[in-house]
């Protein structure tokens, strides 16, 4: 694999969700900033604020999940995991990923028709000219990418096993 590709797939593979998550949070505040001062300093309010921030939020959130899914982030009862021997370790991470990955199949599924549906009907959001669809996105894609990094979590966990490393249970760094 060329260098440039490889640099590439780390950045996306490391770097993505955060990068566009800080991207997201810095509209939000300046959008939030804005729509403060025009309220209270000149009276008048920015019709597309609200929403689009609201947007942006719901955004975040399913890119943050998937960031999460991918470093083992997410709240998890260990316990009992831990405490198990490797392979046990290793049967609970897996069934755990095989469920995560079965309900973001459900979910992209489910989510997929009403994604059609606001392209095809043209639904634009109250405020502004923009297609509800860039929002409506947000659920589908979030769990796409979920799937990936659970995928990608799993076969990390096989992997560790196979080689003897020792599997993770707490949040992986991705730094």
């Amino acid at each position: 694999m060329a260098p440039t590709a490889r640099i590439a797939l780390y950045w996306l593979d490391k770097k993505l969700e955060l990068s566009l998550n800080i991207l997201l949070y810095a509209y939000i505040l300046v959008v939030i900033f804005v729509e403060v001062i025009a309220r209270y300093a000149l009276k008048a309010s920015v019709v597309w604020a609200e929403e689009t921030a609201i947007y942006a939020f719901v955004w975040m959130s399913y890119l943050s999940m998937a960031r999460l899914a991918r470093t083992r982030g997410q709240l998890a009862f260990t316990l009992v995991r831990d405490a198990l021997p490797r392979l046990g370790q290793l049967v609970c991470h897996l069934i755990a990923d095989a469920c995560l990955i079965v309900l973001s199949v459900i979910v992209i599924v489910y989510m997929w028709q009403p994604l059609v549906d606001s392209v095809d009907f043209r639904q634009t959001m109250r405020g502004t000219d923009l297609p509800i669809w860039v929002a409506t996105a947000a659920v589908p894609v979030g769990w796409m990418l979920l799937l990936g990094r659970t995928v990608q979590r799993a076969i990390d966990a096989w992997q560790d096993f196979r080689s003897g490393r020792p599997l993770a249970s707490e949040p992986l760094d991705l730094e």
